[in-house]
């Protein structure tokens, strides 16, 4: 006696596994450049002034120490499109570049570099430095929350050390209510150092 077995139809292969293949990974992003750093983030005032919230202001600091840097066609930019600011002008040795918001009264008796538009995002930013051949020159990724800066007493977000990272959390500290610098719109205390020394610098 016989007995009829129908095995099925075979399943199909994978053309890739019958070739031998396996599927490839999933890409992983590039990393990040390392920042040059001639040029750093020194002090964010995310929070603006006692005299507007939306007087907000950045300042830069060039770390090098005997030429002049010509940061035209230099760019800052926000990983949520905004602020986006291309830069003009140049940096004094170990000078800074102060930028302020909409008009340059934010500080009303320091003045501007220059002035821009958009707001920093009180949540967190991720801003990037570049130079006019799109290299890296500083990165302050405070996406998930700033680092420093008080919103009650409008302290700025100050830089400790222009040699540690940018993106370093315990390299910013606030103002600390002692030394500041400049006047706000309303001619009250700015609770930060705009062109001057950071109140928590350290060499």
């Amino acid at each position: 006696d016989f007995q009829l077995h129908n095995p099925g139809k075979p399943k199909a292969q994978n053309p890739q596994a019958a070739s031998g293949q396996e599927n490839p990974p999933p890409e992983e992003p590039a990393p990040e450049p390392i920042p040059s750093q001639l040029v750093v983030f020194n002090e964010i005032s995310w929070m603006g002034t006692g005299a507007s919230t939306s007087d907000e202001w950045i300042e830069l600091l060039s770390t090098v120490t005997n030429t002049t840097t010509d940061v035209t066609g230099w760019k800052i930019t926000a990983a949520d499109g905004t602020p986006d600011i291309t830069l003009s002008g140049a940096i004094n040795p170990q000078g800074y570049y102060l930028l302020e918001r909409t008009a340059d009264t934010t500080i009303s008796d320091v003045p501007a570099n220059q002035t821009y538009t958009g707001e920093l995002n009180n949540a967190g930013e991720l801003l990037r430095l570049f130079d006019a051949q799109n290299n890296l020159v500083d990165i302050v990724d405070a996406s998930s929350g700033w680092f420093a800066g008080n919103t009650a007493a409008k302290q700025s977000m100050e830089r400790i050390s222009a040699s540690t990272l940018g993106s370093t959390a315990t390299n910013w500290a606030d103002n600390n209510l002692i030394t500041h610098n400049g006047l706000n719109a309303e001619l009250s205390f700015i609770n930060g150092t705009p062109k001057q020394e950071n109140s928590v610098s350290k060499s």
